[in-house]
């Protein structure tokens, strides 16, 4: 929502629209994908090759777009 871009390089990376890096999340293995999830969008949901992780935001993700949830 914010317009931030979430990267899986090694670990989570968050830059801003501008592509100042925002931030890291660190995760026990190399990240494959994020996407966000839950009820209000606040859940990142990180998958590895053999986990799958999850970890509350403080900001929430965007709806995808054409979503019917």
């Amino acid at each position: 929502m914010a317009g931030n871009l979430y990267t899986t390089q090694e670990k989570i990376r968050i830059y801003n629209a501008d592509g100042k890096k925002l931030g890291e999340i660190e995760v026990p293995e190399s990240p494959a994908n994020a996407c966000f999830g839950g009820d209000d969008y606040q859940t990142l949901f990180i998958t590895a090759r053999s986990s799958l992780y999850s970890i509350r935001m403080q900001q929430p993700g965007a709806r995808p777009i054409g979503a019917k949830w």
